[in-house]
This record gives C-alpha cells, sequence and structure tokens, in this order.
C-alpha cells in the first residue's frame, strides 16, 4: 500500500481496534505491562489516559481512541503506533497480522513533521556548519536559461510516425529563455527547481552554501518559510544508499547523516510532491 492509498481514519480505527481485541482477550492481564513498555521513559506519555484492568474489548476501544487523540509521542512516533509496535515485536510472534506492520507507519506520517523548537535547532546547526565559507561569497553574474510553455500552434507533419511526433510535441511543449542576473541569486528567487552550472572553482559550491544561510536566517524569523536542506553530493560514494523519498520508505543513511534533518524531512517531502 502507497501513501497514495492511505485508508480513512475510521478504517485505521476500525482495524486497530480489531488487532488489539485480539490480543488482549488472548493476555487481559498486560494491559498494564504493554503500556509500561511503549511509553516508559516517554516524555510524551500518555499511560494517564488508559486505565487497565478492565474488560479486554473495552480496554482495546480505550487505547485507539485515546491514544489517536493524544498522538505523537517521543521519537517522532504516533503514540498508537509505538504500542502496536511493542505488541508485534514483543509478543505476537514470527507471523503477526499484516495490519501490525501497516498501520504504524500510516500512523507515523504525521508526526515525522518537526516542531518548532527542532526546526530552530537545526537551523541554528546548518549555519554554524556553513556560515564560514557563505561569507566568501561575492556576486556573481549569471546567464540564466529558464524553461517556459511554447505556444506554437504550428501543424505536425503528417509523415512523421508516432516516436518522432511524441518527441517533437515534447521539444514544442517547452520554449528555453535566456536571463542576465547581475547576482545569481536573484535567479534562484524566481525559479522553484534549478540547476547551477559552472567550471571549477567558479564559485558554485560558495554560491549555495551563501543561499542556505539566507533561506536558514529567513526561516530563523519566519516559521512559514521553507527550510533549507544543504547536502554536500561530492561526499557521496555509491556505497550505501542515497536515501529513499518514495512513499513509505525510509531514508538511507547517507542522507540522513549528510544532511542534518533529513531523517524527518524525508517523508514530508515525498507527501509534498504528491
Amino acid at each position: 500500500m502507497t501513501m497514495r492509498d492511505k485508508p480513512s481514519e475510521a478504517d485505521i480505527v476500525g482495524r486497530a481496534i480489531g488487532l488489539l481485541k485480539a490480543f488482549f482477550r488472548a493476555n487481559p492481564d498486560l494491559q498494564g505491562t504493554v503500556l509500561d513498555e511503549a511509553f516508559g521513559g516517554c516524555a510524551k506519555d500518555p499511560r494517564g489516559l488508559l486505565r487497565p484492568g478492565v474488560e479486554p474489548d473495552t480496554f482495546a476501544v480505550d487505547c485507539v481512541t485515546k491514544l489517536l487523540g493524544f498522538g505523537c509521542t517521543d521519537g517522532h512516533r504516533h503514540s498508537l503506533s509505538r504500542l502496536l509496535t511493542v505488541i508485534r515485536e514483543q509478543y505476537v510472534g514470527a507471523n503477526p497480522p499484516p495490519d501490525f506492520g501497516e498501520l504504524p507507519p500510516l500512523l507515523d506520517v504525521d508526526c515525522a513533521v518537526p516542531t518548532r523548537e527542532e526546526e530552530l535547532a537545526y537551523l541554528a546547526r546548518l549555519l554554524a556548519d556553513i556560515r564560514a565559507k557563505a561569507r566568501k561569497y561575492s556576486a556573481l553574474r549569471a546567464v540564466g536559461e529558464l524553461n517556459t510553455a511554447s505556444t506554437s500552434g504550428e501543424a505536425l507533419d503528417e509523415d512523421l510516425d508516432e516516436a518522432d511526433i511524441a518527441l517533437l510535441r515534447l521539444e514544442r511543449a517547452i520554449e528555453r529563455e535566456s536571463r542576465d542576473f547581475e547576482d545569481i541569486l536573484q535567479a534562484f528567487a524566481q525559479v522553484q527547481t534549478a540547476a547551477l552550472l559552472g567550471a571549477p572553482g567558479a564559485g558554485k559550491s560558495t554560491t549555495l552554501r551563501r543561499l542556505a544561510a539566507d533561506l536558514a536566517k529567513k526561516a530563523q524569523s519566519d516559521p512559514a518559510a521553507p527550510l533549507p536542506l544543504f547536502v554536500a553530493l561530492g561526499e557521496w560514494t555509491g556505497a550505501e544508499p542515497f536515501g529513499h523519498l518514495h512513499r513509505g520508505t525510509r531514508p538511507g543513511d547517507w542522507l540522513r547523516t549528510g544532511g542534518p534533518g533529513a531523517g524527518w524531512a524525508a517523508r514530508p517531502a515525498a507527501r509534498r510532491a504528491e
């Protein structure tokens, strides 16, 4: 199941209640134990909302409804996801019902978004890392090549085969516009996606560090501003996965370490890309 196929909240509730009813009917004496194992030591602890020792079906329904209301707990994990994971890993065995594996990632999606405090800590780390080199930036004149939609209405040659027609239509769909910029940073303010090209030593890395620093400073004062993610691609050797931004997957180790904050940024970025 992909994130595009995410079920409704009512469906998640029904499936989670079914799992917990079956588990607590078979293990009524474990109500308090699994709560302690799931939330013991958590700064955001929902155990005060729940009362172990009641009838198993009642406890199952209470766990689902109250933990859904409580929401996220430590480590960017949803509280209900944490409970289901503990039960699956410590009690259910080698072949758990599929919902034990499918529901936690669905619940954790919204918890992956960082808090404002985490955003500010990340921005401070980023600025500390790149500020010195970003200061070396001096305004660079640049020529930008922008892709714009074509308005050409010229008829296609009827003698062309299907492949040639498809290619010609693709070429006509995009027209390129060249534009001069006195300072290349101005170009980034006018485009959403860009590739910075230049000869070795021309200042590409310094320019990107200055851009990241400017965006980081803006994000520090404006919670609605986008967060810059600066990753030094030259440090990636290809020996490990770069990082998976596909729906329902986790970021690879290199992206998580190469770009501070990428661990929690990858999944929301994948959702926003949809």
